[in-house]
């Protein structure tokens, strides 16, 4: 949503214009302008990685490392939307 909100900022629609560009309801979008502007500013979703050569011998061609020293080993051809949904809950506050 902050992308839209942004494009609303910088002039580029009003938020109905916006809004149904966009396939969402004007008073949601009305509501994320005003929530995006009153919290604060946060961390980015995605970290800067180091890819490093394996020197064990593990079938996984990848390792996802978590915040809190967790770890995710991803097989070659994973489901890429899969992933995406299980990093969005193992990086959720419990």
């Amino acid at each position: 949503m902050r992308p839209l909100v942004a494009a609303w900022r910088r002039g580029e629609g009003t938020q109905a214009v916006i809004a149904a560009r966009h396939g969402m309801p004007t008073p949601s979008f009305a509501w994320w302008c005003h929530r995006i502007g009153v919290e604060p500013a946060r961390a980015p979703d995605f970290v800067a990685v180091d890819v490093v050569p394996d020197e064990g011998e593990s079938t996984s061609p990848f390792e996802v490392r978590l915040r809190g020293g967790r770890s995710v080993r991803v097989a070659s051809g994973f489901d890429a939307d899969a992933l995406s949904r299980l990093l969005v809950v193992l990086e959720r506050p419990c």
